[in-house]
C-alpha cells in the first residue's frame, strides 16, 4: 500500500538565522507585513548582529506607518554597537533611516554622523566609492540634509547656503540620484522660481518613468511628493503616468488616487478624472481620511459642473488637429 503524503509542517522557530532573513524578505516584497515582522523578529533574536535585518525591519514598520516601532528598532540597535564598541561604529543605514523619522537639529546630527561613517568606510578601505549603492546611500544622506535645512530651518538665513552646498554635493555623490533634484525643486519653489522648479521635477519625472519596473530604488512616498510638486507648479499632465502606476499597484493608496483624478479634472480629462472619483467614494473606508474625503467630494462637485460634451468636442479636435485619434470608449 502507497504511503500517502501528508503536509509537511516546519518549526520555523528552529531555523537559522540566514533562513528567517530570506523569508523575512520574501514577504516583505509580497507585501505580507505581519509574516515579515514574525520573520524579523526571529531572526533578530537569534542573531542581533544582522544589520541588514535590523534595516530592513525598520523599513518594513515604516512602510506601514509604525512610525514609533521602527524609531525604537533603530534607537535599540544604535545603543547596542555603541555599547559594545563605544563608539558610533557600525551599519550607517541605520543613522540615516533614524535621520528620515526624526526632526531638527537630532536628524541633522544622524545624517551627519551616517556621512561621516560613509566617508570613514571610503577611506579605510571597507566601502567602495565606486558601489552604486555607497554612491546613493551618500547622495541621499545630502539630499536628506538639505530637506532638514529647507523645512525645519527654513526661516534662518544661514539655511539657504547650506541647502545649496547640500544638493551640490548630493549631486556630485551620485549625479544619476533623483532625490537631489527633488530638493532642488523645493529650493527654486521655495525661491518662488516657478521655472527652474519645473525644469527639475521634469527631470524627476522622466527620471522614474525610465526605470524597470521591479527598480524598486524610490519608494511610493516618493513619487507622490514629486507629483505634488508636479501639481504646485501647474504641470497637471506630467504625473499622471506615476500616479497611474501608483494606484495600480496599490489602490489603498488614496492621497495618489485623489491626485490622479485631480490631475485628470485639470487637464479636462473629465469622463477619465469622474471615474477615479466615483470610484474613489466608493471606497467604504475612505471617510476615515476626513481631508482626502472631503477633497473628493469637493472634486465631484465641481465635475458636476462641467461640460463633458464640449470638453469631449474639444479633446476630439485636438486629437485630430495632431494627427492622432483620441479613444473614448473607455471613459464613458
Amino acid at each position: 500500500m502507497e504511503e500517502s503524503k501528508g503536509v509537511q509542517f516546519f518549526d520555523v522557530e528552529s531555523f537559522p538565522p540566514q533562513k528567517l532573513f530570506e523569508l523575512a524578505e520574501e514577504n516583505f516584497v509580497k507585501v505580507n507585513y505581519a509574516d515579515a515582522e514574525y520573520y524579523y523578529q526571529l531572526c533578530i533574536q537569534k542573531d542581533p548582529e544582522q544589520e541588514e535585518a535590523v534595516s530592513q525591519y525598520a523599513e518594513c514598520l515604516k512602510t506601514q506607518g509604525k512610525f514609533e516601532q521602527s524609531i525604537e528598532v533603530l534607537k535599540k540597535a544604535i545603543e547596542r554597537r555603541f555599547n559594545q564598541t563605544g563608539a558610533h561604529g557600525g551599519d550607517y543605514k541605520k543613522y540615516l533611516q533614524l535621520a528620515e523619522l526624526m526632526d531638527g537639529e537630532e536628524s541633522i546630527k544622524l545624517y551627519e554622523q551616517g556621512i561621516k561613517l560613509i566617508q570613514e568606510g571610503v577611506m579605510n578601505g571597507t566601502l567602495n566609492h565606486e558601489n552604486k549603492d555607497v554612491k546613493r546611500d551618500l547622495s541621499e544622506a545630502f539630499s536628506g540634509l538639505a530637506e532638514v535645512f529647507q523645512t525645519d530651518f527654513l526661516h534662518l538665513a544661514e539655511s539657504e547656503p547650506k541647502v545649496v552646498e547640500c544638493i551640490q554635493k548630493a549631486m556630485e555623490a551620485d549625479p544619476t540620484a533623483l532625490d537631489a533634484h527633488l530638493q532642488q525643486t523645493n529650493y527654486y519653489l521655495n525661491k518662488e522660481n516657478e521655472e527652474e522648479a519645473k525644469k527639475s521635477i521634469k527631470i524627476v519625472i522622466d527620471g522614474l518613468a525610465n526605470m524597470k519596473e521591479d527598480d524598486d530604488s524610490y519608494d511610493d512616498s516618493f513619487k507622490l511628493n514629486a507629483a505634488k510638486l508636479c501639481v504646485e507648479v501647474s504641470e497637471f499632465s506630467l504625473p499622471i503616468p506615476i500616479l497611474e502606476t501608483l494606484v495600480l499597484s496599490n489602490d489603498s493608496n488614496y492621497e495618489a488616487y485623489y491626485m490622479l483624478a485631480y490631475c485628470h479634472y485639470k487637464t479636462q480629462n473629465y469622463y477619465t478624472a469622474l471615474e477615479y472619483t466615483e470610484s474613489l467614494l466608493a471606497k467604504k473606508d475612505l471617510q476615515e481620511d476626513e481631508e482626502i474625503f472631503t477633497a473628493t467630494q469637493e472634486l465631484k462637485d465641481e465635475l458636476d459642473k462641467q461640460d463633458f460634451n464640449q470638453a469631449k468636442d474639444a479633446n476630439d479636435m485636438e486629437g485630430q488637429q495632431e494627427g492622432e485619434e483620441e479613444d473614448w470608449m473607455d471613459l464613458e
